[in-house]
């Protein structure tokens, strides 16, 4: 996806930039906004964003310039990538009354950045 404008990035302040699509997806999935690798290059944040397939309107994307001068995106040059995944209805997920309730594993109730230590 690219901006619909040419639109200037102020240092450190997030700006919502319309792309101007307007997309369907189909029931049952969603969209995410990811940034493309240019622009980590060029230090701008893309923030992502979940597009719900029943949404209608024109798609924006929030980025912060985290640089100490402005910089402006070009017109139609790619920035942005939309990934279109399937979604588990809340069916998939079981809630819990109590820990005991949960089924053991490796990792427990390690949070960010438990995944690769070694135990």
């Amino acid at each position: 996806m690219y901006p619909l404008r040419k639109p200037s990035l102020e240092p450190g302040v997030a700006t919502a930039v319309d792309t101007g699509l307007k997309i369907q997806l189909k029931s049952g999935t969603y969209g995410m906004l990811v940034s493309r690798f240019k622009l980590f290059k060029m230090n701008i944040i893309v923030f992502p964003g979940i597009i719900d397939s029943d949404y209608r309107g024109s798609i924006k994307v929030f980025f912060r310039n985290d640089n100490q001068t402005a910089i402006k995106l070009e017109k139609g040059k790619y920035c942005v990538q939309l990934i279109i995944q399937p979604y588990a209805s809340t069916a998939a997920i079981r809630q819990v009354a109590a820990d005991s309730m949960l089924s053991h594993t490796v990792r427990g109730s390690g949070g960010f950045g438990s995944t690769d230590v070694n135990r």
